[in-house]
């Protein structure tokens, strides 16, 4: 089997159930190297 070498994740950061504007969402992508990704989402 070959090792797995492309992962994207991304999750959303805590807030509270009743929020209403912009969430910060935070990814990593792996593909053959890491990066880090940050931003807002409405």
């Amino acid at each position: 089997m070959k090792p797995i070498t492309n992962i994207v994740g991304f999750d959303d950061a805590p807030f509270d159930h009743d929020h209403r504007g912009d969430v910060r969402i935070v990814g990593a992508v792996c593909a053959r190297t890491g990066s880090t990704v940050c931003c807002r989402a409405r």
